[in-house]
C-alpha cells in the first residue's frame, strides 16, 4: 500500500472516531450500503468524514520551506485595537525558513468555526449557502508542491472505509463504552509524533453486518 504509514495511521483514528460516534457511523454504512460498490465519485460523506479526520489528525502538522525569493503571504493579524482577526501581509526575505503548523490552522476557528474541536464531516460538504474552505485545509499540503499521492491516497481511504462500514458495525471495547464520550476520545485518539503523527494503541470491536440479509457478508 503506497504512503502506507500515513494512510493506516489516517484510517485508525477515522475508525476510532466512529466507535465514538455512532450517528455518524450509520451515516457512513447508509451511503455504503446505496451505492456500493459504486462509491469513488458518489461517496461524498464517506469522503467528508475522511477530510475531516485528516482535519483533526493531519499526518505531518508542520512543513517547513525555505523562501528561495523575497516574497510576501497572505495572513491575518490581530488589531491591538479591537482584538479582531484581520487581512495582512507577511513579508519573507530570500533564504528564510518557513514553518506552516498546518496542525494549528486546522483548528482556527475563524476558518472552521467554534466548534474546529468538534468531529463533525458535515463541514466539509458544500451547499448552496456555504463552501469549505479548501486554503485552509492542507493535510497534502498546497501549491505545486502538494503531495503527489494526495489523489491516490483519498480514493484508496474511502474505498476501504466503505468497505469497512458494509462488512462491519465498529464499537468501543466495553470499558471504553462505559466512559463519558470526552474521555473515550481521549482514550481512543491519543498520538505520538514521530516521523508522522502515530495513534497509540486502539482497541475496537468489529461486530459483522449481515450485509445479504441471509448470512452472508
Amino acid at each position: 500500500m503506497a504512503g502506507h504509514e500515513t494512510s493506516s495511521h489516517t484510517l485508525t483514528f477515522t475508525f476510532a472516531l466512529l466507535a465514538i460516534h455512532p450517528e455518524i457511523q450509520d451515516k457512513v454504512y447508509e451511503e455504503a450500503r446505496l451505492l456500493w460498490p459504486s462509491v469513488l465519485d458518489d461517496a461524498v460523506y464517506t469522503l467528508a468524514v475522511f477530510r475531516e479526520t485528516l482535519r483533526l489528525f493531519p499526518a505531518e502538522p508542520t512543513s517547513s520551506r525555505y523562501a528561495t525569493v523575497d516574497t510576501t503571504m497572505p495572513c491575518s493579524a490581530r488589531n491591538p485595537k479591537t482584538g479582531e482577526w484581520e487581512p495582512s501581509v507577511a513579508y519573507i526575505t530570500r533564504g528564510a525558513g518557513c514553518t506552516v503548523n498546518m496542525a494549528a490552522i486546522h483548528m482556527n476557528p475563524m476558518y472552521w468555526g467554534e466548534d474546529c474541536d468538534v468531529f463533525r464531516p458535515e463541514r466539509f460538504i458544500d451547499t448552496a449557502e456555504y463552501r469549505w474552505p479548501r486554503d485552509a485545509w492542507l493535510p497534502f499540503t498546497g501549491g505545486p508542491h502538494v503531495c503527489l499521492g494526495q489523489r491516490f491516497a483519498m480514493i484508496e481511504s474511502v474505498c476501504i472505509i466503505a468497505r469497512f462500514m458494509r462488512k462491519y458495525c465498529i464499537r468501543p471495547t466495553p470499558e471504553v463504552a462505559r466512559m463519558p464520550k470526552q474521555e473515550q476520545w481521549a482514550r481512543l485518539t491519543k498520538w505520538t509524533q514521530g516521523v508522522t503523527s502515530t495513534p497509540g494503541r486502539v482497541d475496537l470491536i468489529l461486530e459483522p453486518r449481515d450485509v445479504m440479509g441471509d448470512g452472508r457478508l
